[in-house]
């Protein structure tokens, strides 16, 4: 990355974190189905959460699960960011998250400034979609079948061509075996002009509890200051 679209990632991400999605909405169903979705979309956007977009660390292969197949996988914390580039020739007017979680439990999730709880997913009964539960396509049909709720964020926040938003995501009281999967759409005039190819796309299935993250800090803490 050059210095040029490395100070614009950063400048972007601290708009994002500061202010940007205070102006974020949660979509209702009716809503996401009033967006332009076509039949096929340009793979153009990329999802990760190291900044590697072509594998990396985080980056799982082959998985019997499809959510992590294929996916960059977080499994050691409970809060992180995710790294969208726009890797089209065009810019793009706005970004929409599609967030799905299954198992476990949890408190809230935050993105940005902007928290949902669980009541704000929607339940999986063929919308917003219609019957079939996927847009033309069946691009999302392997995420609804295995999700017990999902919904769409709209982030408020354009990506010229070429560069990246910095999305930092907080999973607050997740327990047992709660999964998160997070698909990315780029919008232009309403219309939803492209996405993420699978291969490129976040999951989050921590398998440590953050209780027991926070007595170690606090061992920590104790220890070096001998409490």
């Amino acid at each position: 990355m050059t210095s040029t679209k490395l100070l614009t990632a950063i400048v972007i991400g601290a708009a994002l974190v500061c202010t940007g999605t205070a102006q974020g909405e949660i979509l209702t169903p009716e809503q996401v189905q009033e967006l332009a979705w076509p039949g096929a979309m340009a793979m153009t956007l990329r999802a990760a959460t190291d900044g590697v977009f072509e594998g990396g660390p985080h980056y799982h292969l082959a998985d019997a699960d499809e959510w992590l197949s294929e996916s960059d996988v977080i499994d050691d914390r409970w809060d992180f960011t995710v790294s969208i580039r726009n890797a089209g020739i065009y810019p793009l007017d706005d970004v929409l998250l599609l967030l799905a979680h299954r198992g476990g439990t949890f408190s809230a999730l935050t993105v940005g400034d902007w928290t949902a709880s669980p009541q704000s997913f929607y339940p999986i009964d063929g919308l917003p979609f219609g019957a079939g539960g996927n847009r033309p396509g069946d691009g999302e049909a392997g995420v609804y079948a295995n999700a017990q709720g999902v919904l769409f964020m709209r982030l408020r926040h354009a990506i010229p061509a070429g560069d990246t938003l910095e999305v930092p995501v907080r999973i607050q009281q997740g327990r047992a075996d709660f999964a998160l999967h997070i698909d990315v759409y780029g919008l232009r005039r309403n219309k939803v002009l492209c996405t993420c190819p699978a291969s490129k796309d976040v999951s989050c299935i921590p398998t440590i509890n953050p209780a027991a993250i926070a007595e170690q800090t606090w061992s920590k803490v104790k220890a070096l200051f001998a409490f």
